[in-house]
């Protein structure tokens, strides 16, 4: 019996002592922290509740698809009354939720469709990072592995794509992207080439999958093309890795082209970008192949002493594919081409105002991505980048140090020429361009002359070069475009966030590594102390009264924590208030009535109240965003509004309360190329201190500002538009509590100039006076708290907003015998400031038609057409 104990006993402790299974357990306690941040929102989703307004769009195609067994061709909802081709969407994460339901359903029989959508996110999270653990121990080891999966898990900015309710598609499609990484990786380091040839295979049905669910996938069509590449320059382009790359570039492309082929032609793959690096460097590997593995013509010996091969074959290739690109495309395609690459870098989501209002579109500032990462994690992972690229290139003993001085002038260039909106490197200046093409051009054409001068001259260098390490070599093509990618959108930062993980933990063990060297004991320990407590410190996270302190709140507590809160209060976007709206169209509306709006609510509309709207967040008709905002909600008159409306048979209109603060993104797409109708909404604060008591009352000063949209003169003198501010609005009370006429306290090169204000609006009435500025104050309460002014803030209205349909109907709450008041909640929330935030109530008007109202067929065609009007929606 004893004997029996003590053998358990030993067995344990042996089981304990092996080492993979304490990496296994780590990596599972991990995967468990992760998924456990990732739903602590789920008491407020309620299980039926979404987070993402786009993943609305693919909750209602998923039920379609579970009642009918597949999606309807052409979806009646969106773009109303000519609907949406759902052929070009999208839609396998639909297919992906149901089957995954159908599948869970089986064990969990309470199990709703929206339950399982709300959770897909949390669910996926855990194979995504699986793969993710087993690419980056592919690459490295376990420990960089296991941190670098741990990282992942905490950072705020790969969060809120990964968690329950954003069910859009970056959550299945980073599944699909590690995994297309790492049956690379798996495919090169196989030493089969049957096997690599398999794993290849494996990666481009990776591939496949990530096409089928996001647009990202260009990022894959990029990376391992260029790596491989590289690879042919350095001689490692063996028969075993063309096979692996032709492996995974055909199955990539014949997938694609055949299950996506709305999305995906053979076309696309010649001409794209950049999808035809993913084909041209296929090319040029056939064309290597060709040369120098199979020696056909006898070239490698002709030419083996003279030319490098690599530039042979890439040099072939270009002439034979300038040929047929020429006499099918003519000479101006490759123009074209060299065009859209320098506007893809300077400007990836375009330079019209539909992509320049997006706000996750936005291009960061470099300050941007320290704010968003944190100083201390973003400069590391830089740093990690720097030693990486050292190791990578220190088989070339004599040039290490120049070749890192020049990365490092490489990434700088990439990152610090939009430092800032303040400094001289902005982004969008001849020097910032400069800084930003100069260091990539740099970087590219020392390259290719130290590759050929060695070559020529220095034979045992040129020897050096061939021995760069694979990894390394991966690592840099990954973070490269990965840096280039972040830079073009703070969206990307999303996708940014896993390199700078392994990087960040390539630099702690690099830094653990070099203190176990040290020799004295006592100086290792405390170093070794020092670094732990920096990254892992949990007294803060046990004790909140020490966050913030030195030494006491590590890095990776900090993350932990950040993610813990910020998923824990993420709501629904559908929420109370859009809530409310639904009980009321439930009851109160037909199936087949039509809703317009600004295209934000346009999923919210089409799924939570099950109605057809005009435009959505899709924007596959960007041309009606610009008819909503300019002849909606910008609208000169009723008429101008029922026209638009008519032509796309509206029944409602709805004003969402965040249409205040979005009024500059409508006003600017709704413009035409000299913003005629571009405005905003200014908010002003009373600041009751500096207020002032009379005799005949108060003068009661508002703080805010307001740069003037457009010219005025008063009193001969002419005061310019941008270059004048409202600083201030100065509104009388008399004793008896009556409101006198407010003035305009405008600042114009530095000299104050108090100028009276035309109209006030307060309590739901709207006073006009004779003289003065053409704008309107909107009196508003201002709640901190438990505490409310009634009067504490304002909106200052020029005479843009005021004319507006907009303006009229939600702001100054005007009657209306077309747009009639149908639903509002501003019993519940009232127009106001709330904490420092905009508030106001959800609004819908009920289209009632003129009996003689005849819509003109011209202009019934120009609204329904998906082209641009005629103007320049790039002019800044």
């Amino acid at each position: 019996m004893n004997d029996s104990i003590n053998k358990r006993k030993e067995n344990l402790i042996k089981f304990f002592k092996e080492k993979s299974y304490w990496i296994y357990i780590a990596l599972a306690i991990i995967l468990i922290f992760g998924f456990w941040v990732r739903t602590r929102n789920w008491w407020l989703l309620q299980g039926k509740w979404l987070v993402d307004p786009d993943a609305h769009l693919f909750l209602r195609y998923a039920k379609y698809i579970l009642e009918h067994g597949s999606l309807f061709l052409n979806d009646p909802l969106r773009y109303y009354p000519v609907g949406y081709n759902t052929a070009g969407e999208t839609t396998f994460l639909s297919y992906f939720i149901v089957y995954l339901y159908k599948f869970l359903h089986i064990f969990i029989p309470n199990l709703t469709l929206t339950q399982l959508d709300i959770a897909y996110p949390a669910i996926v999270f855990v194979p995504a990072m699986i793969f993710f653990f087993l690419l980056v121990r592919r690459l490295f080891n376990w420990k960089i592995a296991l941190l670098s999966t741990g990282f992942l898990t905490v950072i705020p900015q790969f969060l809120f794509r990964t968690m329950s309710g954003v069910s859009d598609k970056e959550g299945l499609a980073i599944l699909f992207f590690f995994m297309s990484f790492y049956f690379y990786v798996v495919a090169w380091q196989s030493v089969k080439t049957r096997n690599a040839v398999i794993f290849g295979l494996l990666a481009g049905f990776g591939t496949f999958l990530t096409g089928l669910s996001w647009g990202g996938v260009q990022f894959l069509f990029l990376i391992i093309p260029i790596f491989a590449l590289i690879e042919l320059f350095l001689n490692k382009l063996d028969k075993k890795n063309f096979y692996v790359y032709a492996a995974w570039a055909l199955s990539t492309i014949i997938l694609l082209v055949t299950f996506f082929p709305a999305r995906f032609t053979i076309n696309y793959f010649l001409i794209g970008i950049p999808t035809n690096i993913l084909t041209f460097v296929l090319f040029i590997a056939i064309v290597d192949f060709i040369i120098d593995k199979k020696n056909l013509f006898k070239i490698k010996e002709k030419f083996k002493e003279g030319v490098p091969i690599p530039i042979i074959s890439v040099g072939v290739a270009i002439i034979i594919s300038l040929f047929f690109v020429i006499l099918l495309y003519g000479p101006s395609f490759i123009l074209e081409q060299i065009i859209n690459v320098y506007n893809s870098l300077i400007n990836p989501f375009g330079t019209t105002r539909w992509g320049l209002t997006v706000a996750e579109s936005h291009q960061p500032y470099f300050i941007d991505w320290l704010s968003n990462f944190g100083r201390l994690y973003l400069i590391s992972a830089l740093i990690g980048s720097i030693i990486l690229f050292y190791e990578m290139i220190k088989p070339i003993k004599e040039y290490k140090w120049h070749a890192t001085i020049l990365y490092i002038i490489l990434i700088s260039g990439i990152m610090l020429n939009r430092y800032s909106a303040n400094l001289i490197l902005h982004g969008t200046n001849f020097i910032s361009k400069l800084f930003y093409f100069g260091s990539i051009a740099l970087f590219i054409i020392v390259a290719i002359g130290f590759y050929l001068n060695s070559f020529y001259k220095k034979k045992h260098i040129f020897d050096e070069i061939l021995k760069l390490d694979k990894k390394y070599t991966f690592m840099f093509v990954w973070f490269l475009f990965m840096l280039l990618g972040a830079r073009s959108a703070i969206r990307l930062f999303f996708i940014f966030a896993p390199i700078t993980a392994v990087l960040f933990s390539y630099l702690f063990m690099e830094i653990v590594d070099y203190i176990n060297k040290i020799k004295y004991k006592v100086l290792k320990i405390i170093s070794l102390a020092i670094i732990l407590l920096v990254i892992f410190s949990p007294i803060a996270f046990l004790f909140p009264a020490v966050q913030g302190k030195p030494l006491l709140d590590g890095m990776f507590i900090q993350f932990a924590r950040s993610v813990k809160n910020q998923a824990k209060y993420t709501g629904p976007i559908f929420d109370q208030q859009w809530q409310g709206a639904k009980e009321w169209v439930d009851k109160n509306t037909y199936e087949n009535d039509v809703f317009v709006h600004w295209w934000d609510y346009g999923y919210l509309v089409q799924t939570g109240f099950e109605r057809a709207s005009v435009t959505d967040g899709g924007n596959a008709a960007g041309s009606w965003n610009h008819f909503v905002g300019r002849h909606v909600l910008l609208a000169e008159n009723e008429t101008e509004a029922l026209e638009f409306t008519k032509a796309h048979e509206v029944s409602y209109l709805l004003i969402d309360p965040s249409d205040v603060g979005k009024y500059p993104a409508f006003a600017s797409i709704g413009s035409d190329e000299n913003y005629d109708r571009y405005s905003f909404i200014a908010t002003y604060t009373l600041d009751r201190k500096n207020s002032e008591e009379t005799r005949n009352g108060s003068v009661y000063l508002y703080r805010g500002g307001f740069p003037l949209d457009e010219d005025f003169v008063y009193n001969n003198n002419k005061f310019t538009a941008g270059a004048t501010v409202i600083a201030g609005i100065l509104l009388p009370i008399d004793t008896a509590g009556a409101i006198k006429q407010p003035i305009a306290v405008l600042w114009n090169n530095n000299q104050r100039t108090d100028i009276p204000l035309k109209c006030v609006f307060v309590n739901n009435q709207k006073i006009m006076f004779e003289n003065g500025l053409e704008g309107c104050f909107r009196i508003i309460p201002n709640i901190d708290g438990q505490n409310m002014d009634p009067v504490g803030a304002g909106y200052y209205m020029s005479r843009r907003v005021m004319n507006t349909l907009f303006g009229k109907l939600y702001l100054f709450n005007e009657a209306s015998e077309s747009f009639k008041l149908a639903y509002t909640d501003e019993a519940n929330m009232p127009l106001a400031l709330y904490n420092g935030r905009q508030i106001g109530p959800l609004r819908i008007w009920k289209i009632d038609y003129p009996a003689d109202f005849v819509l003109d067929e011209g202009k019934k065609r120009e609204y329904l057409s998906f082209d641009f009007p005629n103007i320049n929606v790039t002019k800044p």
